[in-house]
């Protein structure tokens, strides 16, 4: 009966290990998925700044007599 019981236990032990190993992996990946998250919305708000700083050349350069993109500008 001793001899059921510490196998039980053993298995019990070893199911219980296998999950925390399966907690740790989630976790894990969890990190990675949130650090490359991070990183796109990173590159992504840096286009946007790129995108927004181009916009102003060409309003200057719309001044300067060509037709404006947005509206404004001196038209001949």
């Amino acid at each position: 009966m001793d001899l059921k019981k510490k196998q039980e236990n053993e298995e019990s032990d070893e199911a219980a290990q296998r999950l925390q190993d399966e907690i740790q992996f989630i976790k894990a990946q969890k990190v990675q998925l949130q650090h490359g998250i991070k990183q796109e919305a990173e590159s992504r708000k840096a286009t946007v700044a790129g995108s927004v700083g181009t916009i102003p050349s060409v309003e200057s350069v719309s001044r300067k007599g060509t037709v404006a993109v947005t509206g404004r500008g001196s038209e001949k």
